[in-house]
């Protein structure tokens, strides 16, 4: 008898175990961003530590996850790898990326985020001070197939640009090669404040330059979804002026399916915790 008793109550005690551990397990939820030295993780990775601050004692989590970039992300969503992603507008995605009108039919808008803007960062040694000096140079312009890389490679065919060399490397190997001087320039569209790109511009001896008037004016030619725009000096500590560019909208999405009460409580992060969200990155004054 005792027996049975000691083997009912080992058996009371597991099962008490694996329900407490039921009751404790949260359900993921990923935002696909891009590289890790890049402003789309950093977003994702505000949005998400300031969801599951809100959340802690929720059966919910958020989870930011790498990733090449838009296109991939919008790929992602569409084949339900990605519960949210950071991609560029529509009006972007429908220029730039094949058979967006399938992948459209797939995600859902969930809200605007931050701007994104082209940015060119060069050794400050060269005398680069447009797209046109970087013939003969050796460019970063992104992954391969990421939305930085289609645009460049597109204005470099219309404008007849040929750089030396160009490699397609995400933010944080460029960063590396660009202190190391393998590489001349960096041209990326990206998020700003960004504390990574703060660092290199500061510590690297780079320069961050304009677009010429009509640099700007050959890409609005080229893509009219784009708008001037002007990345501020006051954003970083060594910029001497404010930095004339063109930028672009970005969206945060989801997949088709998700539960409309998660999307509810991602707006809720992204409309009503602003203050929780800039003291994970300055990159949230942006928004």
């Amino acid at each position: 008898m005792k027996k049975i008793f000691a083997v009912l109550f080992f058996l009371l005690l597991t099962t008490q175990s694996v329900f407490a551990k039921d009751l404790n397990k949260k359900t993921p939820f990923t935002i696909f961003s891009g590289d890790k030295k890049a402003s789309y993780f950093a977003v994702a990775s505000g949005i998400c530590n300031v969801f599951n601050l809100i959340h802690a004692k929720d059966n919910y989590e958020c989870v930011a996850v790498a990733s090449k970039g838009s296109e991939s992300n919008l790929k992602s969503l569409a084949n339900q790898e990605a519960d949210f992603a950071i991609i560029k507008t529509s009006d972007f995605n429908k220029f730039f990326v094949k058979n967006f009108s399938e992948l459209e039919n797939k995600i859902d808008f969930v809200a605007q985020i931050h701007d994104e803007y082209l940015t060119i960062l060069v050794q400050k040694n060269l005398k680069i001070d447009s797209l046109n000096d970087l013939n003969d140079k050796s460019v970063n312009i992104g992954h391969i197939g990421s939305s930085s890389a289609l645009i460049i490679e597109k204005y470099f065919s219309n404008f007849a640009i040929n750089p030396k060399k160009i490699v397609n490397l995400g933010a944080e190997k460029s960063f590396e090669m660009l202190c190391n001087k393998k590489i001349d320039a960096w041209v990326y569209f990206i998020g700003h404040p960004n504390t990574n790109f703060q660092k290199s511009l500061t510590n690297c001896n780079l320069k961050l330059i304009s677009l010429p008037p009509q640099e700007i004016q050959n890409f609005l030619a080229t893509a009219p979804f784009f708008k001037k725009g002007i990345i501020a000096k006051n954003l970083y500590n060594s910029l001497p002026k404010n930095i004339e560019t063109i930028s672009t909208k970005t969206i945060l999405a989801a997949r088709k399916g998700i539960d409309p009460k998660i999307t509810k409580l991602f707006q809720d992060i992204l409309e009503n915790h602003k203050e929780e969200l800039l003291k994970e990155n300055e990159i949230f004054r942006g928004f």
